[in-house]
């Protein structure tokens, strides 16, 4: 009875140590995994959004914050509507259930704004688009919510076990065309990143291919309640912390229009949705004159360069009428 009393604990010990001296390893290997990559984990909803952390960290307080979609991402320049005090925090693909969230999970306590410009378009209100960025966003480490979401945060923060897990379950991830293709998205990220958060893509992309991806983000074009809803929650939670927001109507070219299943006409459903909504929520709304053509976009809803500051000092001058 003794002999086998006297061995459990020996057997413990030999338990512990093999099952340190695995820890040990994998945590050798995944900091070996770090040093080898050319890039960091993603952690947020894209590559662009995890730069922008990084930069709102660094700037802190900022007067003048855009949101929006891809299209006020790059259509609403900080630094004409702001100067040096704005920032463009607009998200590829950032409806408004998106930008709800990443409001309220790191805008605002980032950059504490005293104003909040919120570009909007037809595509933040479809009922056909954005429920997979809403997705993508939910599941993203840096915003996955719950307890154990929490727990995985805090051990990221000590353990390269847990930031390079999905490289040391799947290494394929670190070889051929899966590692060209992480790194290739970072270093697009990084070249059309303004300082201040601006998009400065001026690819011209007008393929069939292109036409009938946007076609289908609003056919058939019904407005989506829960995107109507979060623009409701975020305007009332940012005016309840005394942060000013003004709606600005995006402008589109013909070519957009053209591509609605009803025809241009049925654009007057987002022009009145937004006029319904600023009137409800006392919101100030700017909206483009409609002096914008084809050639004053790349593609079929973001502005080229040009247009894109002449837009922007059309809205700055807005802004400065307002009351």
């Amino acid at each position: 009875m003794m002999g086998r009393s006297a061995s459990r604990p020996t057997a413990m010990a030999r338990f512990a140590l093999a099952l340190v001296t695995v820890l040990v390893g994998a945590e050798a290997a995944a900091l070996a995994i770090e040093r080898r990559a050319d890039h960091v984990p993603l952690l947020w909803y894209d590559e662009a959004t995890q730069l922008k952390v990084g930069q709102m960290a660094e700037r802190g307080q900022t007067s003048t914050v855009v949101v929006g979609t891809s299209m006020a991402w790059q259509g609403l320049l900080p630094q004409v509507l702001a100067g040096d005090d704005g920032y463009n925090a607009g998200l590829a693909g950032g409806v408004p259930t998106v930008t709800e969230r990443w409001l309220a999970d790191e805008v605002v306590l980032s950059l504490r704004p005293r104003q909040v410009v919120w570009g909007l378009s037809a595509l933040d209100f479809s009922d056909v688009y954005g429920d997979a960025g809403l997705e993508i966003y939910q599941q993203a480490p840096a915003t996955r919510t719950g307890v154990l979401a929490g727990a995985d945060r805090e051990l990221r923060r000590f353990s390269a076990i847990f930031r390079q897990r999905a490289a040391l379950r799947n290494p394929s991830l670190l070889l051929g065309s899966a590692e060209e293709d992480a790194a290739k998205r970072l270093t697009d990220a990084e070249q059309f990143l303004g300082p201040s958060g601006e998009r400065r893509d001026f690819r011209t992309i007008l393929s069939a291919e292109r036409a009938l991806e946007v076609q289908a983000r609003i056919t058939p074009f019904v407005a989506d309640r829960d995107d109507v809803a979060a623009v409701v929650r975020a305007v009332e939670a940012l005016q309840a912390d005394g942060i000013e927001v003004v709606f600005v109507e995006l402008p589109v070219p013909p070519r957009f229009l053209e591509l609605y299943e009803r025809g241009p006409a049925q654009h007057d459903q987002t022009s009145s949705l937004l006029v319904a909504m600023a009137d409800e929520l006392g919101v100030p709304l700017i909206s483009s004159d409609g002096t914008y053509g084809d050639d004053d976009f790349v593609d079929y809803t973001h502005l080229t360069e040009d247009a894109a500051l002449r837009f922007s000092t059309e809205v700055a001058a807005a802004l400065a009428a307002l009351p």
